[in-house]
């Protein structure tokens, strides 16, 4: 593996060299936003119909609103840290922002990520996000010689161009 710029060359054990453009900050921030467009519609609908459940089982049933309120927040918190995750590891590095600004996350050896290695990079996304709309994780895009932020270099993964 030898990037060169912003371009990554990995030689295969058949002495075979693939090029691939790595990402730069403008395709990921297209990228982000519209997952971040999508993430939050879903979460939008399904507060409104969490509250229309915890609203129709107060009158019609003796089931706790407590029971539903927690169902809804933990779909909340799947949708929120399953998302990227999910789409990553089983759709071949994309999500559907990524899609959108044809890029994609491999990892650094030039194969699929993992689940394992796309749950590792959302996961620190938590801390790429702050203090917000990723402040850190662009500060390290800019610092890393191959646009990576903090959840790629713990990941071992980067976001190409298709």
């Amino acid at each position: 593996m030898n990037p060169i710029g912003d371009q990554l060359n990995i030689d295969t054990p058949e002495l075979v060299s693939i090029e691939m453009p790595i990402a730069g900050i403008g395709s990921r921030f297209i990228g982000i936003l519209i997952d971040t467009l999508i993430s939050s519609a879903v979460l939008v609908l399904l507060v409104v119909i969490g509250f229309f459940i915890i609203a129709a089982v107060h009158f019609t049933s003796h089931v706790s609103e407590n029971w539903i309120l927690g169902i809804v927040f933990l779909i909340v918190f799947l949708l929120q840290w399953g998302y990227f995750a999910l789409f990553e590891a089983f759709n071949n590095g994309r999500t559907p922002g990524k899609m959108v600004a044809k890029i994609h996350v491999i990892h650094r050896s030039g194969r699929a990520v993992s689940f394992i290695e796309a749950l590792a990079r959302n996961l620190v996304r938590a801390i790429d996000y702050m203090p917000g709309f990723y402040t850190i994780g662009i500060i390290a895009i800019f610092v890393s010689k191959q646009n990576q932020r903090l959840g790629d270099m713990v990941a071992g993964t980067l976001v190409v161009r298709d």
